[in-house]
């Protein structure tokens, strides 16, 4: 290829030659190793933040829901779309009693309440009693509603919350039901406290570190309960608890010294490396808080929440917070970075055959002019 320039030809071809020589060529496949070198160690060593894929299986069933129009849906639906949360019917079964108890007026303190809950949980696990499918179950809740109007209180009253969506539409049904049940009652008061700055449009900057915690828990599939600030801040010199709640005051966050990991999901991922914004391994971190809260009392009848011990009843919150395979958007995402790697390297390779047999092959022509003139023989095969 040549270019006419002021009547001189410039042979481009001849120019490319000289730029790309071998070792240009050597430079080159150097170059695209690094870079797939570069993409593979960038994804090991990610900084694993949740993604709008990695959601709790309950936020997943319940995505159609347009959470600043809940007015559209009746009362039933609304107890239909939380029920729905439980698929097995031993927790739906758990749930109706827990509800008529308190309809009923056995328990109206919630301390006791709690108690009578898990301890039925217990006994549920422990007799392996497995309530039969009820499709009707949700009929009966809102006939019992509506039957003792009069004895709808407490924190643990999904009639409450209900309520409360209706007067608030903002209101999310995920988060709010989850925080709200099972909590004590100075605790209660400072998570209402909490949903009000949310519902006003107040303190935006710690509402958005609050749901940032949450949503970094569920990508870990760990869980973050409720706690006073006083026993926070004990912990506060761990880096991972204080990234998480750094930006909040009292009474607006949640507690993070009460923690529950399910560290084998980490462990399995061994070619997963989970660290937060300073560099700390979270995996790490947490084991540091393995031996708080790890003894069972017994004479209140509380389970309390820890790190890397099963519980001996059914754990609602697991349940209802947990992400459900989390792994397999690792996976996919894996993928998708391992197949655009080798795209690039596949592209790269093609360039450098194409500028090796193709741009930088001399041409005929060019050979027999540059060996005559310097004289030596050229060889014509005869």
């Amino acid at each position: 290829m040549t270019v006419s320039n002021n009547d001189e030809e410039i042979d481009l071809g001849k120019i490319i030659r000289k730029i790309f020589k071998e070792k240009h060529i050597i430079f080159l496949c150097v170059f695209s190793c690094f870079v797939l070198s570069l993409t593979y160690i960038q994804f090991r060593n990610v900084k694993y933040k949740t993604t709008a894929t990695l959601t709790p299986p309950l936020e997943r069933d319940l995505e159609s829901i347009d959470y600043f129009s809940l007015t559209k849906y009746s009362r039933e639906e609304l107890l239909s779309k939380i029920f729905f949360i439980a698929k097995n019917e031993t927790y739906r079964k758990d749930f109706y009693t827990l509800y008529k108890t308190e309809l009923n007026g056995i328990s109206s303190n919630s301390d006791n309440l709690y108690k009578t809950f898990n301890e039925s949980l217990h006994i549920f696990q422990q007799e392996k009693i497995f309530a039969k499918e009820n499709s009707n179950l949700f009929k009966q809740v809102v006939n019992l509603e509506f039957e003792y109007p009069d004895k709808i209180n407490g924190p643990f009253i999904l009639s409450e919350y209900i309520n409360n969506i209706e007067k608030h539409v903002r209101l999310s049904i995920l988060e709010e039901f989850i925080r709200l049940k099972g909590l004590k009652e100075e605790q209660l008061q400072r998570e209402k406290t909490l949903l009000l700055f949310k519902l006003e449009g107040k303190r935006k900057n710690e509402i958005a570190k609050l749901e940032e915690a949450f949503s970094l828990a569920q990508a870990l599939n760990l869980h973050i309960f409720s706690d006073t600030f006083s026993n926070l801040e004990e912990n506060s010199k761990n880096s991972f608890v204080l990234d998480l709640t750094k930006e909040l005051k009292p009474p607006y966050l949640l507690g993070t010294k009460a923690l529950t990991v399910q560290l084998n999901n980490l462990r399995n991922r061994q070619d997963l490396t989970i660290v937060d914004d300073e560099g700390i391994n979270i995996e790490t971190e947490l084991l540091k808080l393995s031996q708080i809260d790890q003894e069972y009392d017994s004479a209140t009848g509380n389970y309390p929440e820890y790190i890397g011990k099963q519980f001996s009843h059914i754990n609602f919150l697991e349940v209802l917070t947990s992400p459900s395979v989390p792994t397999e958007h690792l996976d996919k995402k894996k993928g998708v970075i391992l197949s655009v790697s080798l795209l690039i390297g596949l592209m790269l390779g093609l360039f450098l055959i194409f500028m090796k047999f193709v741009l930088l092959q001399p041409d005929k022509k060019d050979n027999s002019n540059d060996l005559s003139k310097e004289g030596k023989p050229i060889y014509t095969g005869s």
